[in-house]
């Protein structure tokens, strides 16, 4: 059984200045892999974190939720409803502003905790780099897709600097 929560963009504005995109190299993640097809349930995250591969591949039994209105996030799991694997990235993302289809906003914060067989397995990380947005061509039209550059460890997120690059999308199929 699938458990997804999705909450939509209410509204955009990119006059503000704020670091939010329209097009662009910085939005060059929204064309890469992973893919996860507009419609179809899915959540994939791939890439490396301190050097270990990552690879979740997700269609059914996911818990998360997004949301897109003043401070928007991501969240998987979603509560306590249904946690991940062992084998599963559980992650949490923030940003400033809503995205709309096409546009990119760098992270503001979040964490994530390495799934089993990767470095720092078990370990809550803060997300100190990355970014957001939504696929606005082809078969990725409005699929949330993100991009996670740097983790530090420690509870204020002042520790040790471990390097990632994590690519992922989620498609809620509403």
């Amino acid at each position: 059984m699938a458990i997804l929560g999705l909450i939509p963009a209410c509204s955009g504005d990119d006059s503000s200045g704020d670091g939010d995109s329209n097009g662009g190299a910085g939005d060059a993640f929204l064309s890469q892999a992973p893919h996860c097809s507009a419609g179809q349930v899915a959540l994939r995250i791939e890439g490396s974190i301190d050097g270990a591969t990552v690879n979740d591949q997700r269609s059914t039994n996911i818990s998360a939720a997004l949301t897109h209105s003043g401070d928007s996030t991501f969240d998987s799991p979603f509560g306590n409803v249904a946690p991940p694997e062992p084998s599963e990235l559980e992650i949490h993302l923030k940003w400033a502003r809503n995205v709309l289809d096409g546009q990119t906003s760098p992270t503001s914060g979040g964490s994530l905790v390495a799934p089993a067989g990767a470095a720092h397995a078990g370990q809550t990380l803060c997300i100190t780099q990355g970014s957001v947005g939504l696929g606005d061509a082809g078969n990725e039209d409005g699929v949330f897709k993100f991009e996670v550059s740097e983790l530090r460890t420690g509870a204020d997120c002042m520790g040790e600097v471990v390097p990632a690059q994590l690519r992922g999308c989620f498609e809620a199929g509403n």
